[in-house]
């Protein structure tokens, strides 16, 4: 399968596939992933998932095991499913892990931003 997703990144022009594939907020992890969706699904299920989470590098495709299914209290039809990575390799764990990592220092340098913009305007 992964020889097929190879194909099929080297013959598309990746804006055409960014623009063709679902792009969805996620709750990201090392060893999975949390997704709200709106498609039923059954926890016998496996969810394919393709992941670019740096630009420079090759996309990340795993397939998932469905480890629980919690409905939306919204009033939504959607449902928040929470997926496990099977056979993940070590440098597609290490673009997820470096990519988690810079986020997280990423929204640590904006909320100091957003105090210290809160204490100056409490000055002024």
């Amino acid at each position: 399968m992964n020889t097929k997703i190879n194909f099929l990144l080297q013959t598309v022009d990746e804006k055409q596939l960014s623009r063709a594939i679902p792009h969805r907020l996620v709750n990201l992890s090392a060893s999975g992933i949390a997704i709200e969706m709106s498609e039923k699904i059954d926890q016998s299920y496996k969810v394919d998932l393709l992941i670019k989470p740096l630009v420079n590098e090759s996309p990340v495709f795993v397939r998932c095991d469905v480890v629980s299914i919690s409905p939306n209290k919204d009033g939504s039809q959607s449902s928040t499913v929470a997926l496990e990575y099977q056979k993940l390799t070590e440098e597609d764990r290490r673009k997820l892990v470096y990519f988690i990592q810079a986020k997280e220092i990423e929204y640590a340098q904006e909320q100091r931003r957003a105090e210290r913009l809160k204490r100056n305007n409490n000055i002024a």
